[in-house]
Formats: C-alpha cells, sequence, structure tokens
C-alpha cells in the first residue's frame, strides 16, 4: 500500500477493529474493501472480503531512489 494513495475520512472510538467495523457497517460511511483502519499506535488493518488483514505502508530505500529524485517519491521503474 502506498501512503499517498489514501486519504483520512475520519474517526471512530472502538474497542478493536472488529468494533469499528461494526460501528461503521450501518452508517453513512461503512468499510468498503480496501479501506484502511488505524489505530492509536498507528498499526494499520486493510478491509478484505474476509476480513481486516494486518497492514503496512510501502517504504522506499533512499539507496532506490534516483539521483535528485525527492524523498517519498517512488522511482519509475
Amino acid at each position: 500500500m502506498r501512503h499517498r494513495d489514501y486519504s483520512e475520512s475520519g474517526q471512530i472510538e472502538a474497542s478493536g477493529v472488529y468494533a469499528a467495523w461494526a460501528a461503521l457497517k450501518d452508517s453513512e460511511q461503512p468499510l468498503r474493501i480496501g479501506d484502511i483502519l488505524e489505530d492509536d499506535k498507528g498499526a494499520l488493518r486493510v478491509c478484505k472480503y474476509v476480513g481486516l488483514e494486518e497492514a503496512q505502508w510501502v517504504v522506499v530505500q533512499e539507496s532506490l531512489l534516483p539521483d535528485g529524485a525527492p524523498e517519498g517519491e517512488q522511482p519509475k521503474v
């Protein structure tokens, strides 16, 4: 997953990721396939057809960036 492909759309208080999913499922913004939940410690879960799976952002090492490319930009292959 790339951080640039996602934007925050709100916050919800819940005892866990499935409690958050349950609270949101009948709301105006239910979780859809591909949506991300982030807990207060920064751990990510991606909503999949079969549940919520651990996820992480793709991090590009500076040594892999082309010379002069700004940090955070993906190298073109």
